[in-house]
């Protein structure tokens, strides 16, 4: 039987799914029409008139298709077949298709869908690169984007039960950024959910939540592990909505649902997802970024704008305590990849495509990205590299890449940052945070870079050679003479690369501990447990028994560190040996 053909697309224009109602075990039908998008401005952030279509955002899943979609061709389209002709299609996309021609729409709208893997012609690459072009556009301009996060499993209703009371419970007691304390409104505002009415707080405070180590935690773990946390696509596609619906399976989850757990807070620290902990941090770092991305987007133009960024006279608003390089600059393009370099592409080039359109350093038309899906992935990166240096983030990229970034098979400067690696999380430590005054021996004269014309591969920069380090400063010292070291200096003074490793726990407990075995007599390679072990007890060879409710306690205690701070001026100290000891005998 003949399969479904596309035809040419002309230029700004696009398909969208007209998805035909049935029954739930009812073959797929529908229909692709084009639609026109709006004319494109110099400004790539601004706002158009919203089009009546929504886009979908869910997990591709393998190359596998053993389900079809029957096609027609839009009515208009002349020399087209209007009998339904197959689309083979993923068995994710056939059972989120399913659920959607029973989704409700309110108002008006037509159920025009925009999914990707049906409205692009994959097998033309030139098509596919100048509709990924176009992406930023088709998310600001659809009515909504409808998250699907995959069928409905037989814990989702216990963990969404313990993911709201745990929020509700905690989120009054605020947290710090910094020395900054940060209530739950400020919260609320800054990454886009609704706190409940102050009128509620006694009652929600009073919640019952299980201990941190009940096993039925482990279906919140599971929940924030499901794969559509991991795509990189799902900034873009998350980050430019005017709406977001979540779905799972046939539930519909509000938005605030998923993003309100993740908050770290004074009294409850984090979200107590042991179960496949790297992954779920991952999730929850991934959502978090997301969110304030989004927030700083709709908020800049908007009349609150005022109370979340910077005024006169030095005094920093809650909302830019999160954008620590300055306003926006947590979001342009080098931030961007090194913050989601935990997220995964079936294709890898677009770990750049995925993130330009969300990217406030970049304008709408940058020739070194323009999506090329033809030319060797090579190509794609050094053009990436090359536009970073453009952009002036030399010293940055000298800072932390080199050689070590290197993938096997890949011909690319040592210079060139190479984003396309699978994600690790494992890796991702805030590199950027390096950039600051207590790594800048340079003192803050200028950096000066040269790319060499012609010569592709060679970049000249000037500089001074004071010396040669030649050992390692702290290989003498144990574990324990680390962190001690950095305790006896002011707890909130948040400088130092020990500090630095330990602010990271709550969100990168494995890379923390990677950092101290290879600055330290520890073996590399050791388990967590082993790790932790010597962190408390000061020898991996500890002195009692490494029981789970240590191990428990280890991790919460690294979470509470990450999310409290003294207030500023109190000078009371906590000595280490007092929580040495404490945490020694499970206290």
């Amino acid at each position: 039987m003949a399969q479904y053909t596309y035809t040419h697309l002309p230029a700004r224009t696009i398909r969208v799914l007209h998805l035909h109602p049935g029954l739930p075990e009812a073959p797929l039908q529908g229909t692709l029409e084009y639609l026109t998008l709006p004319t494109a401005t110099t400004n790539q952030h601004a706002e158009p008139s919203p089009s009546d279509y929504e886009c979908v955002s869910y997990v591709w899943g393998g190359d596998a298709k053993p389900f079809t979609l029957l096609l027609t061709a839009d009515p208009g389209e002349k020399g087209q077949d209007t009998k339904p002709l197959p689309l083979p299609i993923t068995a994710s996309l056939d059972s989120f298709l399913r659920r959607l021609r029973k989704l409700p729409l309110p108002g008006k709208h037509k159920k025009h869908r925009k999914a990707d893997a049906v409205c692009i012609n994959q097998g033309d690459s030139v098509e596919k690169g100048l509709q990924v072009a176009l992406m930023p556009a088709i998310y600001r301009a659809a009515w909504r984007v409808v998250v699907d996060l995959g069928d409905e499993t037989h814990d989702l209703n216990d963990a969404l039960q313990l993911m709201g009371a745990w929020w509700r419970k905690h989120i009054w007691s605020g947290t710090w950024q910094g020395s900054h304390f940060v209530s739950a409104r400020e919260m609320g505002t800054t990454f886009g959910f609704e706190v409940p009415a102050e009128c509620e707080r006694r009652r929600l405070e009073r919640l019952e939540v299980p201990d941190v180590e009940d096993p039925r935690w482990n279906a919140v773990a599971r929940f924030y592990c499901r794969a559509w946390f991991t795509r990189v696509w799902i900034v873009q596609e998350f980050v430019l909505a005017r709406e977001v619906q979540v779905v799972c399976g046939k539930r519909l989850i509000p938005w605030r649902e998923v993003i309100a757990p993740t908050m770290s807070t004074r009294s409850g620290g984090a979200l107590p997802t042991w179960d496949a902990f790297h992954l779920t941090v991952s999730g929850q770092h991934v959502l978090k970024l997301m969110a304030l991305q989004r927030q700083t987007l709709a908020l800049k133009d908007s009349a609150k704008s005022s109370e979340f960024t910077p005024v006169e006279g030095g005094k920093q608003q809650v909302f830019s305590l999160w954008n620590s390089d300055g306003p926006g600059h947590r979001f342009d393009f080098l931030n961007l990849l090194e913050k989601f370099q935990c997220s995964n592409a079936t294709r890898r080039r677009d770990m750049y495509f995925a993130l330009m359109g969300v990217a406030q350093d970049l304008s709408g038309d940058e020739p070194e990205l323009r999506p090329d899906y033809i030319s060797p992935i090579e190509t794609v990166v050094s053009r990436a590299g090359r536009l970073l240096w453009r952009k002036g983030h030399g010293v940055r990229i000298l800072l932390t890449r080199g050689l070590w970034q290197q993938q096997p098979g890949m011909q690319i400067p040592s210079w060139i940052p190479d984003f396309t690696a699978n994600g690790d999380y494992s890796k991702v430590v805030n590199r950027s945070d390096l950039v600051a005054e207590h790594y800048n021996a340079a003192g803050g004269t200028p950096f000066h870079v040269t790319m060499v014309p012609g010569i592709d591969h060679l970049i000249t920069v000037r500089g001074v050679l004071v010396d040669v380090v030649d050992q390692d400063p702290f290989v003498q010292l144990s574990v324990r003479d680390l962190i001690e070291q950095r305790w006896d200096k002011t707890l909130g003074s948040g400088n130092g690369p020990i500090w630095w490793m330990l602010r990271q726990a709550a969100f990168n407990m494995r890379a923390v501990f990677d950092d101290i075995a290879s600055t330290s007599p520890l073996t590399i390679g050791l388990s967590d447990r082993a790790v932790l072990s010597a962190l408390l007890f000061g020898s991996e060879q500890h002195r009692g028994v490494m029981t789970e409710k240590k191990w428990i306690i280890g991790l919460r205690y690294t979470s509470w560190l990450a999310a409290y701070r003294p207030v500023p001026g109190d000078k009371k100290k906590i000595p280490f040996d007092t929580i040495y000891d404490a945490l020694r005998v499970g206290s």
